[in-house]
């Protein structure tokens, strides 16, 4: 249980995803650790939420950033579809294919990503 009491509460929350791996007594420590941080469950699942958005961010930039503007060559994200906008208006989810692009034609289609664009 000491263990717990040094790790921030980013890490705690992240071994909190993770309790199914962990052994009985391990289990009970972390909940006795959240417990007297004050985290919920809810809290657990606003950190998953935001640690999958991060993820999700970063698989984007990574892909894009083979692309190159002023040959035209390269990976593009193209198109928008099945757009879907939050009810309280703050972010719109949408699907766009990345594009293998030849002289600024797209070729052929790479994968298609679940994307957040925000107002």
């Amino acid at each position: 249980m000491a263990e717990y009491q040094h790790l921030a509460v980013d890490e705690l929350l992240h071994l909190a995803e993770e309790r199914d791996q962990l052994t009985d007594v391990a289990r009970s420590a972390l909940d006795a650790e959240l417990s007297r941080r004050k985290l919920s469950p809810s809290d657990i699942d606003s950190y998953r939420l935001q640690r999958e958005g991060a993820d999700k961010a970063d698989k984007l930039k990574r892909a894009v950033r083979s692309y190159i503007p002023h040959v035209g060559l390269g990976k593009k994200f193209l198109g928008k579809t099945k757009r879907h906008r939050d009810p309280g208006g703050l972010f719109e989810d949408y699907d766009t294919t990345l594009w293998f692009v030849v002289l600024w034609f797209p070729v052929f289609p790479i994968a298609t990503f679940t994307g957040e664009e925000r107002p």
